[in-house]
């Protein structure tokens, strides 16, 4: 290297340290990231697959179940559905066409207000299907992209999943804690603009993840 008047190194030979300093550093991060999802990858691969409790409550919309749950059908391992009582549509008939193959209850319940009445349909879900390690609430018009869902991403250690929703307009996306683990203590909140509580789980490295698991809303749900 030349050196400079002062015996140091030139100012080409400073830049030149320094660029290879950081791109000796930016190959050290983008190694470590690399490293880190191998690891995650890893524990993904050894996890068991969990199962799904889907929970809907419905009222009235026989039309979007009829859409929406024989792909539903594809995905889950029980199901529990709260139809209104003042229902007047062959919702019941619909639901068992398309998910009376699969272990699963329907529900009459009185309205009052989104978290309220799905709390009942979460602790019932506990109740009647211990079997499933995650429920899911979900919209009678939401349509899930099957293959966004990988159960081994239904992690036992994590109190909530968050799922992706693809709006009616098609013009976003929102991201919801709408998956829960099917425990003692899990319930929903708020009558409107609902959230899901989950009781913490010991030695749980996070409470909450979201996973790559995607829906489609659709217009004109209850």
């Amino acid at each position: 290297l030349r050196m400079g008047g002062s015996g140091g190194l030139s100012r080409h030979a400073k830049a030149g340290c320094l660029f290879l300093f950081l791109t000796l550093a930016f190959l050290g991060l983008g190694l470590f990231a690399e490293d880190v999802e191998a690891k995650k990858a890893q524990v993904k691969d050894k996890r068991a697959a969990g199962t799904l409790l889907l929970n809907m409550l419905t009222m009235n919309e026989a039309q979007n179940l009829d859409r929406t749950l024989p792909v539903w059908a594809k995905i889950i391992d029980y199901w529990i559905i709260g139809i209104d009582r003042k229902n007047s549509d062959n919702s019941e008939e619909v639901i068992r066409k398309h998910v009376g193959h699969i272990p699963g209850e329907i529900v009459v319940v009185d309205f009052d207000g989104m978290g309220p009445t799905w709390t009942v349909l979460v602790k019932r879900g506990i109740e009647a299907f211990p079997g499933a390690t995650h429920g899911i609430i979900a919209d009678a018009d939401f349509t899930p992209l099957v293959n966004t869902l990988d159960k081994r991403d239904l992690d036992v250690l994590c109190s909530k999943h968050l799922y992706h929703v693809i709006e009616a307009d098609r013009t976003g996306t929102r991201t919801i804690d709408w998956m829960y683990r099917n425990i003692p203590g899990a319930r929903v909140e708020r009558r409107t603009h609902q959230i899901v509580q989950v009781p913490g789980i010991p030695g749980q490295p996070e409470y909450q993840r979201v996973i790559p698991f995607t829906v489609e809303e659709y217009a004109g749900g209850w």
